[in-house]
């Protein structure tokens, strides 16, 4: 008799293709007992288990849930504003899509400490979401992008020491330019405080960005994007991480923001230090058209990305399974990175790959199940399925520093 140090199984997915950072496994199950995988395995199934409920796979791919390292939304409701009353009706919308865990992405603010405290207070104890992303204020003012210009701030003594005492702690990653006046600095003191600092929105040389991951960055946010592009005599940031043997690279593989062909590049130049994101609007699973922000003006949603005035683009409109579809379908990546792209190198990325994004005894069982043309087909988080009760659940939320 198999005996469990877990809570015992309750349920096992059978007939499925296990599918993980480490590789394939075909003829897998895989049993969950409360909110834990509990046992992995293919061929036979144990005597110990087969009395159990069984689900069949039906051959579907069976990978851990994927985790979104930098989301601003969903179907209208912004990280940046949304509380507990809208912001599940955008962590839904991706947990249908097999997203079981996201960084709620806040864009620049005048007052990072207090945006991050507020952006905890609103989102706190909403399953699904991990932690926080600030996406500026210490950002580079020619590289903003569609970041609003007018919230930048240089990263001034006073507003990093606010943040680092506000992070606590807590799952809380930003995005900073380390070329600005004290950059190095702050950059050292948050990396210091817990925090995941990532280099983005910044003009950094080759060098600068070498010296910045070696204080404490740990990677790029959407590589190419924001940032200066790889020249015969100035090799830029992205050469950079993929000349450090650490740095992670965010990529939004909508085939808008990056051509495939770049994003293959970057694949076989740092395997298994690739971050697949969406970094999607906020109008993500709207219609196509024009809608009107009050705050930024007109926002064109089509099918591929969401524009600015002028053509400027504004974030995705991506979930992550279509990212992995793209990568396995387009770039021809092979199933085990494409996964490996959106579970076990966010969760490193994150410092919670102790619990998810792989599939072993012992992990948060957050799964998510895909059919031969890799389009999700169940979805689970903490081995509970996701349906609209599951997500306003209050386990995993922010305030927590387990997940």
């Amino acid at each position: 008799m198999t005996s469990w140090s877990l809570e015992p199984p309750e349920l096992v997915i059978t007939d499925v293709c296990l599918v993980d950072h480490r590789g394939v496994r075909a003829g897998g199950w895989l049993a969950i007992g409360g909110d834990r995988i509990v046992e992995t395995g293919s061929g036979d199934i144990p005597w110990a288990l087969r009395q159990l409920p069984m689900l069949s796979g039906c051959g579907d791919w069976l990978a851990p849930g994927l985790i979104d390292a930098h989301c601003h939304g969903a179907l209208g409701v912004d990280f940046a504003h949304a509380d507990a009353s809208d912001a599940p009706r955008a962590v839904h919308h991706h947990a249908i899509h097999g997203t079981t865990r996201l960084m709620a992405s806040v864009t620049c603010d005048l007052d990072p400490a207090a945006a991050l405290i507020s952006a905890r207070h609103r989102l706190g104890g909403l399953a699904g979401i991990i932690g926080v992303h600030l996406e500026g204020p210490f950002i580079n003012y020619d590289h903003a992008g569609a970041l609003d210009r007018a919230a930048i701030r240089m990263p001034e003594p006073g507003l990093v020491t606010d943040l680092s005492d506000a992070i606590n702690g807590l799952p809380t990653s930003i995005t900073i330019a380390p070329e600005l006046p004290g950059g190095l600095s702050a950059l050292d003191l948050l990396a210091s405080s817990g925090a995941t600092v990532m280099i983005g929105h910044s003009g950094c040389s080759y060098d600068e960005a070498r010296l910045a991951l070696d204080v404490g960055a740990v990677g790029l946010t959407h590589a190419f994007n924001a940032m200066p592009p790889i020249r015969a005599r100035e090799p830029g940031p992205v050469l950079a991480a993929i000349d450090h043997q650490h740095a992670i690279l965010e990529l939004i593989l909508d085939g808008k923001h990056l051509d495939d062909r770049t994003a293959a590049f970057l694949f076989e130049c740092a395997p298994s230090r690739i971050a697949l994101v969406s970094d999607c609007s906020p109008y993500v699973g709207l219609p196509a058209g024009t809608i009107q922000d009050s705050s930024r003006g007109q926002h064109l949603v089509t099918e591929d990305a969401v524009l600015l005035d002028g053509g400027i683009l504004a974030g995705s409109t991506l979930t992550l399974d279509r990212a992995v579809r793209r990568a396995i379908q387009e770039l021809k990546v092979e199933p085990a990175a494409a996964v490996a792209a959106v579970t076990r190198t966010p969760a490193e990325l994150l410092g919670i790959d102790d619990r998810l994004g792989t599939l072993k005894a012992g992990m948060i069982a957050d799964l998510v199940t895909f059919d031969q043309d890799w389009r999700v087909t169940r979805v689970w988080r903490a081995g509970e399925r996701c349906t609209d009760a599951a997500v306003e659940a209050s386990e995993g939320g922010v305030p927590c520093a387990s997940v």
